[in-house]
């Protein structure tokens, strides 16, 4: 469940990146959140629905929610020992394998590696431009920083600065 947690935290990320302002973020995360609780396959099946399975391959909690269920081999368990009690056909990522198992928690790490990707890309997009020292170095004649100009003393405060010392 931390990979799940960690993905989905990468993909929280993202989406704030893509508003400006955190008013706009919390009506989304929150259908974000209901999306994950949908797309997990823990409330409703997702096995043999055409659409929906798909997309849910792309949501973390699937993942992690199936690594807990090939865990405890949810499978057999939510039949709770009568076959006619469970309708739906069993979900082949609850499978009790090391195989699955593995497979989930490599998928839902696959997400949060690309949720930060997206998340590093788009901050890279609106991250302010850097310039380096010798491109914002004044033109000659120019007037520098306090305390730079010529006849002051390197590492002195400009005159009537107090030093600060702490």
């Amino acid at each position: 469940m931390i990979v799940a947690a960690l993905a989905s935290m990468m993909i929280g990320l993202f989406v704030s990146t893509l508003i400006d302002n955190a008013d706009k973020a919390m009506p989304i995360l929150v259908l974000v959140t209901m999306g994950q609780l949908v797309f997990s396959g823990g409330l409703t099946s997702m096995t043999g629905r055409l659409v929906l399975e798909q997309i849910s391959f792309l949501v973390p909690a699937r993942w992690g929610f199936a690594a807990l269920a090939s865990t405890d081999d949810l499978n057999v368990v939510s039949k709770l020992g009568n076959p006619t009690l469970r309708t739906d056909p069993p979900d082949r990522l609850w499978e009790h394998s090391a195989g699955t198992w593995a497979l989930d928690i490599l998928i839902g790490v696959v997400i949060g590696v690309a949720a930060l990707a997206l998340t590093t890309v788009m901050l890279r997009r609106i991250e302010p431009k850097v310039t380096r020292a010798a491109d914002a170095a004044p033109a000659p004649g120019a007037a520098g920083p306090p305390g730079f100009g010529p006849g002051s003393i390197q590492g002195q405060p400009p005159a009537g600065r107090m030093p600060l010392h702490g």
